[in-house]
């Protein structure tokens, strides 16, 4: 029988998902006093192997990756998917459709997974 202990801490990984810079921006600000000093930002990719974003979001959607040096502990997972949400929101305004989209997850040496609220293969309810 294995021996339950504390799992090692891992690192905090933001998939980003906007249009505006000054949105995306304000969304790290948030993120930064939640969960320490960004220590890395991806390059902007352009969004457009999928429209499924269009709808809600508009077109020309920007995607990238950010860091954080605080680790976590990963059964943190699904509290700071509800705080992203929350940022979402906050950032989006009254309206009903997200200005941003933030994708928590977390990398380890054997894993990288990711939180959805859609579950599906590649991806963690």
């Amino acid at each position: 029988m294995g021996e339950i202990k504390l799992a090692e801490p891992v690192k905090l990984v933001i998939g980003e998902l906007y249009q505006s810079k000054d949105l995306i921006e304000l969304a790290e600000h948030e993120l930064v006093k939640l969960f320490g000093d960004i220590d890395f930002i991806s390059r902007e990719i352009p969004f457009d192997h999928s429209d499924y974003y269009c709808e809600e979001m508009g077109k020309n959607l920007l995607r990238r990756w950010v860091s954080f040096d605080r680790l976590i502990q990963p059964n943190n997972l699904a509290e700071i998917k509800n705080i992203t949400n929350e940022i979402e929101q906050k950032i989006s305004g009254n309206k009903t459709k997200r200005s941003i989209n933030l994708d928590p997850g977390y990398i380890s040496a054997p894993n990288l997974i990711l939180a959805s609220t859609k579950n599906f293969s590649h991806r963690i309810y």
